[in-house]
């Protein structure tokens, strides 16, 4: 969603240094003897290690090699979180917000917004060829407004909305129904079937246009959440997407591990990912979760642009 511009309470902080330093001790590279078998070449800082036949040697390297990934990935991370002191509106009690509508980070949040549709090179060749291609919106809330935006450009592609909220589908299938490029599903996607309760309150999220339920599933609650494995999906829908566009209010930490687990996402040709900072576990673990997934997503994609806990976007590597 577009953030209207608002004054902030409070000043903008940043805790970089400890929650850099508390980063850099998990984080720290456990460096074996052995290792040093392997030699950098004269040329470039690349590790070779053609000689080594230690296969317990080059398993801590590459270990070594993800944990230093990660810790660059944090460096950076830390400089761009969005922090702000401020009052609890329910309590007026001293609180701080790490969510981007709160934080006064909303400014960055919607200069992104502009690069989402711009440089979309894998649908611009599938749409030039005429082979199929197919968007997946996932936490399309009520609108599917980024499908909506997406079709504009890419009116040949075949859309499939994914909202798990009965109130926001509901709404969602009535917006969409004269529209036979759209197909509305009224699930969410994970790791394996599952229906779960959360309360309406875990679903007011950002004055009641969020839908957060990260945390939520771990309570009972009024509001039945149904979530089909991604084994399913790709079995219903046209298989691989070509481009997964998330903005699911915090869905995205578990979405995407569990989708890196299983694989699929690794053939995505287009992977764009609006974060947010939501949870009961914290923005320093946040940080760190982000990074986990940045290194996977890595392996098989390059970042076209991205900022943490705003957008980001991958794309597969040809």
């Amino acid at each position: 969603m577009q953030y209207p511009k608002k004054k902030t309470k409070g000043k903008m902080y940043r805790k970089v240094m400890i929650l850099f330093i508390i980063s850099l001790t998990s984080c720290m590279l456990v460096v074996s003897p052995s290792l040093y078998k392997c030699k950098k070449t004269e040329e470039s800082d690349a590790i070779n290690c053609d000689d080594v036949s230690d296969d317990d040697t080059i398993q801590k390297l590459a270990k070594a090699e993800e944990q230093n990934s990660k810790l660059k990935c944090l460096s950076k991370v830390l400089t761009e979180l969005p922090i702000q002191k401020g009052k609890d509106k329910g309590t007026n009690l001293p609180a701080v917000f790490p969510h981007h509508g709160d934080a006064g980070h909303w400014q960055v949040w919607n200069r992104a917004l502009d690069k989402r549709f711009k440089g979309l090179k894998a649908l611009d060749r599938l749409v030039t060829s005429g082979n199929t291609c197919s968007v997946w919106e996932v936490g399309a809330n009520v609108a599917a407004q980024d499908s909506k935006d997406l079709m504009a450009l890419y009116g040949t592609c075949k859309y499939h909305a994914f909202e798990p909220v009965p109130d926001f589908n509901k709404k969602l299938e009535e917006n969409w129904k004269d529209e036979n490029q759209m197909t509305v599903h009224k699930f969410g996607i994970g790791g394996k079937d599952q229906i779960f309760g959360v309360s309406r309150n875990a679903l007011k999220g950002n004055d009641g246009d969020a839908t957060f339920l990260d945390d939520s599933n771990k309570q009972a609650g009024e509001v039945k959440i149904h979530i089909k494995s991604f084994d399913y999906v790709l079995e219903k829908t046209d298989g691989i997407p070509s481009m997964v566009e998330m903005n699911c209010e915090g869905c995205e930490w578990n979405f995407l591990m569990e989708a890196l687990k299983h694989g699929w996402i690794k053939k995505v040709p287009i992977v764009q990912i609006g974060w947010h900072s939501y949870g009961d576990v914290g923005i320093g673990l946040r940080a760190m979760q982000l990074c986990d997934i940045r290194v996977l997503l890595s392996e098989t994609h390059v970042m076209d642009y991205g900022l943490a806990f705003g957008w980001e976007r991958w794309s597969l590597k040809e």
